[in-house]
């Protein structure tokens, strides 16, 4: 139907060309004039949170939330909301709807989603870490789904437990794969270094990498662990080190 082609493109042009105004503008007639179908307010609401129009976004994601019946497009909806919500700084709220989300289907991406979100936009972690824990329990090939979990056991101090997975995830790693999700995955550096235990990362790096792309980041490792070049923020090294495969 014309109404799925508009969703269709909206999605492609928020979420993969980034452009983020004009996947709105595809939908914003059709779902105000829309009262059934929650899918153009689902697709609206994601293309309005991808140009950071999160009030507006809010407002359709809600909508979508309201016209849903389905478990599973329930589940979908509801974690719309919670991304939207979480990104707003509204995260005790965005956890609950991430709940809510995973009542009646407990689909690891989704969780994964909500436990992501809540780590990056600085909400409380000890809500979600469970979650993170049982979707990289699920999804035990995703090394995605894995370096979320991750970043909030290293965040939340665990390195104990942290350390077997850093092993796991590093020796699952390419350059193309840390040139795609580096601006991400720095964070969870900065909490390692913030823990002090950057020579402890340099090292597991060394014993447990297969690409070479990890030389250099353990290299960076070492530098932040011995405090030299201190006019360098951490961040700054590790983006110097995630731009290699450039080179």
């Amino acid at each position: 139907s014309s109404t799925q082609a508009r969703c269709f493109w909206s999605h492609i042009l928020a979420r993969h060309l980034k452009r983020a105004e004009e996947g709105a503008e595809v939908l914003r007639k059709t779902a105000e004039g829309e009262k059934f179908d929650p899918n153009p307010h689902y697709f609206l609401a994601e293309a309005l949170k991808e140009g950071g129009k999160f009030d507006e976004a809010e407002h359709y994601a809600r909508t979508a939330v309201s016209l849903t019946f389905s478990h599973k497009d329930k589940a979908q909806s509801e974690e719309m909301l919670s991304n939207v919500l979480i990104a707003q700084g509204k995260c005790e709220e965005g956890i609950q709807a991430g709940i809510r989300a995973l009542e009646n289907i407990f689909d690891p991406s989704i969780a994964n989603g909500v436990a992501w979100g809540t780590y990056k936009h600085g909400g409380d972690l000890t809500r979600v870490e469970g979650l993170a824990e049982r979707a990289k329990r699920e999804a035990t090939g995703d090394i995605t789904i894995l370096q979320t979990h991750i970043a909030i056991l290293t965040r939340l101090g665990h390195w104990d437990r942290a350390v077997p997975e850093w092993r796991r995830w590093i020796a699952s790693t390419n350059a193309q794969y840390l040139a795609n999700n580096w601006p991400d995955d720095v964070l969870a550096f900065q909490d390692v270094a913030s823990l002090g235990r950057m020579a402890d990362l340099a090292t597991i790096i060394e014993d447990a990498a297969t690409d070479g792309i990890w030389s250099m980041i353990a290299r960076a490792c070492r530098v932040v662990s011995q405090g030299e070049a201190a006019a360098t923020t951490t961040e700054e090294k590790f983006s110097d080190a995630g731009q290699v495969h450039l080179l």
